[in-house]
């Protein structure tokens, strides 16, 4: 049974940050509900994109987890994971600077998943989930097979369908709020193009 499911929404906002940033390594948080998980199952909900400028610099890193934690608490969400896209396309692994960056996110959060999304796979013409999770359980990190993650059923369809439509153009990162603070991290229309396009 998988232990993780990426809801359209989280996996929409992940390629959608890739795609904006194609010549640029890109990173950001996966959120899941509060409420007490599935005895098996985590379920990343959303995704915010934190940055396309610098992998996670450790001041910036701090005013986003303080940001977020907050917004967090105030929706009902918990930091569950962190994503990475290289910038190297055919780069496909997770490198220190990924993994320590999840494991702080461990350390605070209680949750040790990594996700990995290759921008190879990207392409519609690619018959396989670019994800690759990796799990940290005492103090060392393991890749998961293809069966510990899930996806909803629309997450390739929908993401395929913004990209040709442009919305990664809509799409802000913490980068971009760092920027013009009137830029929205929590990407609210973006959200709501996603459920429109279930």
């Amino acid at each position: 049974m998988a232990e993780v499911e990426v809801t359209v929404q989280a996996y929409t906002k992940m390629v959608l940050h890739a795609a904006k940033y194609p010549h640029r390594a890109v990173c950001g948080l996966l959120l899941g509900d509060k409420r007490p998980p599935d005895l098996e199952r985590i379920s990343f909900v959303d995704a915010v994109p934190l940055f396309h400028v610098a992998l996670p610099l450790a001041p910036m890193l701090e005013v986003a987890l303080t940001q977020l934690d907050i917004w967090c608490q105030e929706h009902d969400l918990v930091i569950a994971g962190y994503y990475q896209v290289n910038e190297n396309q055919h780069d496909t692994m997770a490198n220190p600077v990924a993994f320590r960056t999840a494991e702080r996110v461990a350390i605070n959060n209680g949750t040790g998943l990594l996700v990995m999304l290759e921008n190879e796979g990207l392409c519609p013409r690619h018959s396989q989930l670019p994800l690759k999770v990796y799990k940290y359980n005492e103090g060392k990190w393991s890749l998961k097979d293809s069966s510990f993650v899930v996806t909803e059923a629309d997450c390739v369809p929908v993401s395929e369908a913004l990209i040709r439509s442009g919305a990664y153009l809509e799409l802000s990162d913490f980068d971009n709020h760092l920027d013009d603070l009137r830029r929205d991290w929590a990407n609210d229309h973006v959200n709501r193009m996603i459920l429109d396009s279930c």
